[in-house]
């Protein structure tokens, strides 16, 4: 009786076949030198627009793009739009009040209207107002074309704080509004003197500044343009 036995090859090792399928790789990519760097470049670029996406969509994205050799990231273009999006930056509040009186002499009695007028009077800059170009980076200098320094809001006189502490007559709507405006016109003068102008400005440069020396510039030149260069 011949009896036969067969036997199975066994399989190489687990790492064999990884050392082996590398090398046969490497062969390859040396063969397709071409394809190879095709490839590579392509993943390359592929990255880099992804980071690029990322970082102006994602403020918490880590940048790619790096100012010298300090490691300081660059302002994005979003970034710089939110800035003057925000509009009105206020750096100087004052409040004040101002006493205000008409007197009109009558043949039979005379009249008299004393008001106590108050108000909050708000400096600083209106971004709405900034040119276009009012951003321009250079090397490690961001230059900052800012419109000057003003009252944000016209209509801050608030009538429902208003007193009246003596009044003897009947007077019309439009001697109240003329009292008003008077009032109106002092507190402004009082305020926007160029002493508080001046003060506010330079709130507006150290709040500037802060912000961009945060974006990673080492200096910050600030330019305040007359109203019609804003």
């Amino acid at each position: 009786m011949t009896t036969t036995t067969s036997s199975t090859p066994q399989r190489a090792p687990l790492w064999r076949r990884i050392l082996n399928a590398l090398w046969r790789g490497i062969k390859w990519c040396g063969r397709h030198w071409r394809i190879t760097l095709s490839v590579i470049f392509g993943l390359f670029i592929a990255y880099f627009v992804i980071g690029l996406y990322r970082q102006c969509t994602d403020p918490t994205a880590t940048p790619i793009l790096r100012l010298g050799h300090n490691e300081r990231t660059l302002v994005t273009a979003e970034q710089v739009s939110a800035i003057r999006e925000i509009g009105q930056w206020e750096f100087l509040t004052i409040q004040t009040e101002e006493l205000v009186e008409k007197n009109e002499r009558k043949l039979f009695a005379d009249k008299q209207l004393v008001r106590l007028y108050r108000a909050t009077l708000r400096l600083g800059i209106d971004m709405h107002h900034a040119p276009e170009d009012w951003f321009t980076p250079s090397g490690t200098t961001a230059h900052l074309r800012l419109p000057d320094v003003g009252l944000l809001d016209e209509d801050f006189l608030d009538e429902a704080q208003a007193e009246t502490f003596h009044e003897k007559g009947t007077w019309s709507p439009a001697v109240h509004q003329e009292l008003a405006d008077k009032a109106t016109r002092a507190m402004k003068q009082r305020a926007l003197t160029e002493e508080n102008l001046n003060e506010a400005r330079e709130a507006a440069k150290d709040n500037f500044t802060k912000i961009f020396t945060g974006f990673g510039f080492e200096t910050v030149d600030i330019t305040f343009l007359p109203p019609s260069a804003s």
